[in-house]
């Protein structure tokens, strides 16, 4: 059984004042360090006691003559196992030894110290260690304690990238899960339970568990299919006509389902109380129900933003209890999230002359002091540019104040601060570690906001990042020891065949031709998604693309999402109707790529999205070629070609071979933008439970069973999330994938109708 030993830190010894550095000592700024060679089949506890044989100096053999001796050796890498059941070391595997020696406090030789945060410390600056001959890093330890650490390839082996153990987490094996989604709903089947399309008339509730009956219901679409629990998404408008005093057990009617944050009425928008209903109780047993029973300041709506936890929901009361109503909400700063109106006369004649003829129930004047926590309260969503911020609301009414200069930012006991959140994969220089043990290229994980990876962000901390991590000490200190521990994951990582951290992800190949900054992730990609013809293309990608190198890219992409070969006739590319001479642009790079993705949907089970052209927004529009035209409309709503700027597409500039290779790759990807539908109601257990949620935008903003979401390109290494537009801010934010299906021209095989 294959052990995982990995080190990320090494403890520092820090002597007492008794031991402090001599200046008048000789100060040691070197050393050649010779011990006993790893053999192959070396068990841990052997490999750990090693004998050190010589430690030469300026001043000699230190070792010799008894001034250094070894304290410690630790191993780091992948390990064998004996019959015993022991790790050992494996033969044509590298390991990253660890060493201390210790320098005799009561001799006269010493080495260069430095004084850090009130501690002597060994300047690693001016200290120099080899180990057998191989240069060793030296870490950061007290002066009479030199720490480094050195890496050791065990002699023998097949020599080469090392075999892996598990190939199930191998790009090739993934790279069908990452371009997978649940299966397809088709138009028409979306459209049949779209609650927007089938809104019901006002619901009258006039006796007690009506409601109950009604929500049980199935509900049969036009095609003849059942689904259950479906009339809730139906439900908009609702009048409560029946008292909640003590001839009805004083139940105020639906308020608890209304409160519940596990009812799926997601689409009520307007619930309207008639006389019958004592509308002071109603709403104190409304805000009740929204209140977590575990905690005294938690709100249902502080995770969810349907029914009437957001100024969209309406109650509506009789004018004359619009007083009481007022009163009593003076007593309470925690509600409410839902607008109340007042209305005259007659509930049912009412609601049918609408909203427009009722009056808004409001403070004579408001007093914005409430931190009401529901998603239409959100100033701005925390990124790594800004800090979380919530509008103050007021303590009476609940009106939003949406004053940017008053503002608040966390719950209690938090502090919410931007932060750069790593989860993308970034195929990038910046964020390259280099070549692992199997012969695999690592990266670190790169920001979903900014794009840097986290390897640029260790080497450019601030103390901002140093509050945040809770770190104390000084900043240099700090910048110090995060970079000393990034180099140390680094080298280890290296050692291994497998992933060894969720911050970074592996590709198998890496591209070596001349590419811009901007194209490296989308080459690297396209040569793992075998999108590369070497010879075909040369080493230059900043080259104009000729046709016949992109007919090759063009084929190459069919055969990878076909699994089957086609010809550039057979695709469409050799049309007349296409240009045949002068130089490749954008416009006819769109071109090849919709014939591409169009002879995928006819010949595979790929279907590509519905979109809206944008074309008209743009001020070039007009260049753009009659061929061109819904290739150019395509590629741009579908975002597998972006446009050159906000108001710009360039259909005529040259297209190089790196654009050509980093719109194919998204090519590999581009059925999973567009149009999706929310799993139905009961179809997924967890969409909305008590078992999980799944129904975010974020962690306070959601949607519900059947709604319909425009999922924009999916991020590389966040395959399971689709970016979205939040709705109550516009913000960028990421839905999970697992519980919605794409709206496709033709139905997916396996969907289940409920």
């Amino acid at each position: 059984m294959k052990q995982l030993f990995l080190t990320f830190a090494v403890a520092l010894l820090l002597l007492p004042a008794t031991l402090w550095a001599d200046t008048a000592k000789k100060k040691i700024k070197s050393v050649e360090i010779t011990i006993d060679a790893p053999t192959p089949g070396m068990d841990l506890e052997n490999a750990e006691k090693l004998a050190l044989k010589a430690v030469n100096t300026a001043y000699g053999d230190l070792f010799k003559s008894g001034v250094i001796t070894m304290r410690d050796i630790s191993w780091d890498g992948e390990f064998g196992e004996n019959k015993d059941g022991y790790p050992t070391l494996k033969a044509g595997y590298p390991y990253i030894a660890t060493i201390e020696i210790v320098i005799d406090p009561d001799g006269d030789y010493q080495t260069e110290w430095v004084k850090i945060d009130g501690s002597d410390m060994l300047s690693t600056e001016n200290f120099k260690a080899t180990v057998n001959g191989i240069p060793a890093r030296v870490l950061r330890s007290a002066p009479y304690f030199p720490t480094m650490q050195v890496k050791f390839t065990i002699p023998g082996g097949k020599g080469g990238p090392l075999e892996k153990d598990d190939h199930s987490s191998d790009y090739d094996v993934l790279k069908k899960e990452y371009r997978s989604t649940l299966p397809y709903i088709s138009r028409k089947e979306a459209d049949e339970v779209y609650p927007h399309y089938h809104p019901l008339d006002v619901l009258v509730i006039n006796k007690i568990d009506m409601l109950y009956e009604f929500m049980h219901e199935k509900y049969i679409s036009s095609s003849g299919h059942a689904y259950k629990n479906h009339n809730t998404l139906l439900m908009t408008k609702m009048i409560i006509d029946v008292s909640n005093g003590s001839e009805n057990y004083n139940i105020s009617e639906f308020a608890e389902t209304l409160g519940a944050p596990y009812s799926t009425i997601f689409n009520l928008k307007e619930v309207w109380l008639s006389p019958k209903v004592d509308a002071v109780k109603y709403v104190r047993d409304l805000n009740k129900a929204t209140v977590e029973r575990l905690s005294r300041w938690g709100r249902h709506y502080m995770e969810q933003s349907t029914k009437l936890y957001t100024a969209k929901g309406t109650l509506f009361i009789p004018e004359n209890a619009g007083k009481a109503v007022l009163d009593y909400l003076d007593l309470d700063a925690t509600e409410p999230t839902y607008t109340i109106r007042t209305y005259r006369g007659d509930v049912f004649e009412a609601q049918k002359a609408g909203v427009a003829a009722t009056k808004l129930l409001t403070c004579t004047k408001h007093v914005f002091t409430a931190k009401i926590e529901a998603a239409d309260r959100v100033c701005q969503y925390n990124t790594c540019k800004q800090p979380f911020k919530w509008y103050y609301s007021c303590r009476v009414c609940g009106k939003c104040e949406r004053n940017k200069a008053h503002t608040f930012s966390a719950r209690p006991g938090a502090e919410v601060l931007e932060w750069h959140d790593m989860n993308e994969d970034i195929a990038n220089d910046q964020a390259y570690i280099g070549v692992n043990a199997a012969g695999e290229h690592i990266y670190w994980k790169s920001c979903i906001h900014c794009g840097i990876s986290h390897s640029y962000h260790m080497r450019h901390l601030t103390p901002r990042d140093q509050k945040m991590m809770g770190m104390e000490g000084s900043f240099e200190d700090f910048k110090v020891s995060m970079l000393e521990n990034l180099k140390s994951i680094e080298d280890m990582c290296l050692l291994e065949t497998e992933l060894p951290s969720d911050e970074m992800f592996i590709l198998p190949r890496k591209s070596e031709a001349k590419m811009s900054v901007w194209a490296q992730d989308g080459v690297n990609r396209a040569l793992c998604d075998n999108l590369v013809d070497d010879a075909m293309l040369g080493n230059d990608y900043t080259k104009p693309v000729t046709r016949e190198q992109l007919r090759s890219i063009m084929t190459l992409l069919v055969k990878e999402m076909s699994g089957k070969d086609a010809s550039a006739s057979a695709i469409g590319l050799d049309d007349a109707a296409l240009p045949q001479s002068g130089s490749v642009t954008r416009q006819e790079l769109a071109a090849y790529i919709h014939r591409a993705l169009l002879y995928l949907e006819q010949n595979t089970e790929l279907a590509y999205s519905e979109y809206e052209s944008r074309l008209p927004k743009y001020t070039d529009h007009a260049q753009i070629k009659a061929w061109a035209k819904e290739p150019m409309a395509f590629c741009n709503a579908l975002e597998v070609i972006d446009p050159k700027t906000a108001t710009t597409l360039a259909p005529n500039e040259v297209c190089t071979i790196e654009l050509a290779l980093t719109t194919a790759e998204r090519a590999t990807m581009a059925h999973r933008t567009g149009w999706y539908q929310a799993v139905s109601t009961g179809e997924l257990e967890d969409f909305l439970s008590a078992i999980g949620e799944r129904n975010h935008y974020t962690f306070v903003s959601t949607f519900g069973n059947c709604d319909r979401i425009w999922a924009s390109r999916v991020k590389n290494g966040m395959y399971n999330s689709l970016p979205t537009i939040e709705p109550f801010t516009g913000s960028r934010c990421y839905v999970d994938a697992q519980a919605l299906h794409p709206i496709r021209a033709k139905m997916g095989k396996g969907y289940m109708m409920k």
